[in-house]
């Protein structure tokens, strides 16, 4: 299971800080040790659920006889990846933007492997 993180929350804030002002213009931290999950809208705020569920939504596109979830389900893979213990997120408003960031560790997503 995965736990909160303070210092993760805090590392995914400086990102998501640097991310709203671009809107939906979404790019992972360079140099990230984390994994990393993104999320971004205009005109309306999101709850915490909705992004998730978002994310979540991707399991659909992950083929588990093929072990096939790059790129289409990677926010999915990583919201369920087996070796991932810590979690910290942070959400940034621009305007009307909204960017959310969520970082874990150790990083899943690693090409051939499965997430769970």
């Amino acid at each position: 299971p995965l736990e909160w993180s303070e210092e993760l929350a805090a590392f995914a804030d400086e990102w998501a800080r640097a991310l709203a002002p671009r809107g939906l213009d979404l790019r992972h931290r360079p140099n990230n040790p984390y994994g990393e999950n993104l999320f971004a809208l205009t005109g309306r705020r999101a709850s915490p659920a909705e992004v998730v569920d978002a994310w979540g939504s991707e399991e659909r596109l992950y083929d588990p006889e093929e072990n096939d979830w790059w790129p289409e389900a990677g926010h999915f893979s990583q919201l369920v990846w087996r070796s991932s213990r810590r979690l910290g997120c942070a959400v940034a408003r621009a305007g009307d933007t909204e960017a959310w960031v969520c970082n874990y560790d150790p990083r899943g997503n690693w090409r051939g492997e499965r997430p769970y």
